[in-house]
């Protein structure tokens, strides 16, 4: 599932092999595995180790035709010294009825079928983009977010508990706010674009990967904005990609 490709210090994720271990499996909305690094080599574990990596797969399987199938993986491993790094994916349909998956790559924004572990920007990107740094905006958007978040810590603390004097709706949305603003962290920090989301909430992958996005000052930034030009809250998403 990850490979050595490009040079001897870099390893890579091939759509047509993640999908394939996948469905094995079965329609699921979560897939694990677990791997161990070797001499720079990617072995795959049938059975997780203390010190293994770990690859998860979140999907979305639409039940609207119009809507075509996304999701998500996440890479981590406990040497390495950077945050899990998420790779954005869909399938698009082919001439043969089937789906094609392809990866969307952070840096040159295009659907790929492998991306490339790049020591220099620490993200998985694709062939072309190789060995070029992270883009700008990234930076900017990770600047931005660890700034609103500092100044609601220093404003309510940790939201270990309600500050006195709000009610719980209010409560409720500080909290999502600074979920969604933790969740975008990462998503930045992996070169992610600012998110467009499809009538289910999902990352519309293809999109995404036509046109950026800028994302609606509301609330704090909790909104997004999809193609259609609605206004939408990224805690949804959030919610159904289960996580945090």
């Amino acid at each position: 599932m990850v490979r050595n490709a490009v040079n001897n210090r870099s390893f890579r994720l091939d759509t047509w092999v993640l999908m394939d271990n996948a469905l094995r499996l079965g329609k699921h909305s979560i897939y694990e595995w677990s791997f161990d690094l070797d001499k720079g080599d990617i072995a795959i574990l049938c059975k997780a180790k203390k010190f293994a990596g770990t690859i998860r797969l979140f999907l979305n399987w639409p039940k609207k035709d119009q809507i075509l199938p996304t999701g998500f993986v996440t890479v981590s491993h406990p040497n390495w010294e950077t945050l899990p790094r998420y790779v954005l994916l869909t399938g698009t349909p082919n001439k043969d009825g089937g789906l094609s998956w392809r990866f969307l790559c952070p840096i040159t924004r295009r659907l790929v079928q492998v991306v490339y572990f790049d020591g220099k920007s620490q993200l998985f990107v694709s062939r072309a983009a190789f060995g070029r740094g992270q883009r700008k905006s990234d930076f900017r958007r990770i600047v931005r977010n660890l700034s609103y978040l500092l100044k609601l810590e220093d404003k309510y603390g940790d939201l270990q508990e309600k500050p006195a004097g709000m009610n719980d709706f209010a409560f409720r949305m500080l909290n999502e706010a600074t979920e969604s603003l933790n969740y975008d962290f990462l998503l930045a920090a992996s070169g992610v674009p600012e998110p467009i989301l499809n009538d289910d909430g999902w990352f519309d992958v293809v999109a995404m990967s036509k046109k950026p996005v800028r994302k609606a000052s509301v609330a704090g930034g909790i909104y997004y904005r999809d193609k259609s030009g609605a206004l939408k809250m990224n805690a949804r998403s959030k919610k159904r990609l289960g996580i945090f």
